[in-house]
């Protein structure tokens, strides 16, 4: 990974302790950690489009895992995903000449996530 780019894993938003019962870690705690580490060895490799696109990806995958997610994580696997994006930016922002590609990404990944579209519309704006 370029020494420039330094990016947020998803995962280090702390998650609300339950009042009741064991609840399990959500599903889409386990999609990061599972991708998360493959991501930064394609960075680490310069395979810069193989991974934002991984990036997509998870984050397509953590918006479908968090709908079935115990609803007291929500708001903090939210949270988790508009750090994704904010690295997705950060790759754009950090890669000469790659803005225009990641902006393309960003605007797909509009187009399906209502709930962080100003956030991302917003990344892409900043982008351009």
């Amino acid at each position: 990974m370029s020494s420039s780019l330094l990016l947020t894993a998803p995962n280090v938003i702390g998650l609300p302790s339950p009042e009741r019962g064991e609840i399990q870690m959500p599903a889409t705690y386990k999609l990061i950690e599972k991708r998360w580490p493959q991501i930064e060895r394609l960075l680490a490799n310069e395979q810069t489009e193989d991974a934002v696109s991984l990036m997509e990806r998870l984050a397509k995958e953590m918006l479908s895992a968090t709908i079935t997610d115990e609803a007291l994580f929500r708001d903090a696997l939210t949270q988790a995903r508009q750090i994704l994006y904010d690295d997705i930016a950060q790759v754009g922002r950090s890669i000469v000449e790659y803005e225009e590609r990641t902006s393309s990404t960003l605007k797909r990944c509009a187009a399906w996530d209502q709930a962080l579209q100003p956030h991302l519309i917003k990344l892409i704006t900043d982008l351009q």
